[in-house]
């Protein structure tokens, strides 16, 4: 038995151990050692993949997304399930621990298919492939310039144990700056002790920071991003919350946009224009506006229980969820606090199955958005 002793054992024994066997080398000198095989509906996560490494080491690595897998002689990256990729239907044949894996789980493991080392990255869904490349890119990459490896053998799997995993946030404080400089710029009168970071009302900036937020909460395995003034006439609208969304869902991350049935947040959208618009909608009907304890009618409330309002809600949920096909639900409030003291409202809310506050209207104007939700 031979023994050293000190630093210099430690990098005799380590250090070529790493370089040689240690490591899985993906980019080497900003050269692709890898081809990414991600079939069918696996390709954005496949992407997703490439992308992160070109912006960290410029190689740009070929995303293979045919169902014949590429004929390379080594180096190859699996993306897919079992069903969705038959490389990983070969290499998890009878491997019990794929069954574990549930909705969300992800297997990350290097492995040999027909003579080639390949790395698989799977789970039993896409959310689950999903995962796997967020493992690999945030927390198993070993980066260097120009240079991005892995630890072999790798085999590792786990699962999320929250089903919702959500961020909640507006447009405009949406700031995902990436230098120092940006983020300053940003400040609302361009003073910290005057205001905060506001992200500005242009498409252009709803956009990147929109996208950023995305490629974060996808990269940590966040599944969702409640966004409240998702649809905003000054940055782009219907036509930009249905990219941003459709972005999202590519990357395993759902919108949610903040929906107000009553009273406040410009109700589906915010427009000066749209019917669907809270303020429009009770502009261009005055008469279907709710009453104060004054009787006096209030701008942008609804009265609960006029059949036109209830058909409103009806129609505008129907509205954002056919234009915006690629979202993952809402997140429905109502403004806070207000009743209708109209005498058809106040007869129903001293009913003793009725709650006598605010709640009621919250019932009446939410339960149309539910159903058909």
């Amino acid at each position: 038995m031979i023994r050293f002793s000190g630093l210099s054992a430690l990098l005799l024994f380590i250090g070529p151990a790493l370089a040689h066997g240690g490591e899985w080398v993906l980019v080497e000198q900003s050269e692709p050692r890898i081809v990414i095989h991600a079939p069918g509906e696996n390709e954005w996560a496949g992407r997703r993949l490439a992308q992160r490494l070109q912006t960290w080491t410029g190689a740009t690595v070929a995303v293979h997304v045919d169902e014949q897998p590429p004929d390379v002689p080594n180096g190859l990256v699996v993306v897919g399930t079992p069903s969705s990729n038959a490389i990983a239907g070969e290499l998890l044949a009878g491997d019990a621990q794929v069954a574990e894996l549930g909705a969300e789980g992800y297997l990350l493991r290097t492995s040999r298919w027909h003579d080639r080392d390949v790395l698989l990255l799977s789970g039993q869904t896409l959310a689950g492939v999903h995962h796997a490349v967020s493992e690999l890119v945030s927390w198993k990459l070993r980066l260097e310039p120009g240079q991005a490896s892995i630890p072999q053998p790798l085999d590792e799997w786990d699962r999320p144990r929250l089903g919702y995993r959500i961020v909640w946030t507006w447009d405009g404080h949406c700031n995902w700056s990436p230098t120092f400089d940006e983020t300053m710029a940003l400040y609302v009168n361009g003073n910290p002790a005057l205001g905060s970071m506001a992200v500005p009302y242009t498409p252009d900036g709803f956009q990147s920071h929109m996208t950023r937020a995305i490629d974060y909460l996808s990269d940590h395995k966040l599944n969702g991003l409640i966004v409240w003034g998702f649809l905003r006439d000054d940055h782009g609208g219907v036509e930009m919350g249905r990219e941003i969304s459709r972005y999202a869902r590519q990357n395993n991350v759902r919108i949610l946009p903040g929906v107000c049935s009553q009273g406040g947040y410009g109700g589906f959208i915010f427009s000066s224009s749209n019917i669907y618009n809270l303020d429009v909608w009770t502009a261009q009907h005055p008469e279907l506006r709710a009453t104060n304890a004054q009787g006096e009618f209030v701008d942008g409330m609804l009265n609960p229980l006029r059949p036109e309002n209830q058909q409103w809600l009806r129609d505008g949920t129907e509205w954002l969820f056919t234009e915006l096909p690629d979202i993952g639900g809402i997140n429905l409030e109502n403004g806070d606090f207000f009743s209708c003291h109209c005498e058809e409202c106040l007869a129903a809310r001293a009913l003793p199955e009725n709650d006598p506050n605010c709640f009621w209207d919250m019932q009446v104007t939410q339960t149309p958005i539910l159903e058909v939700a």
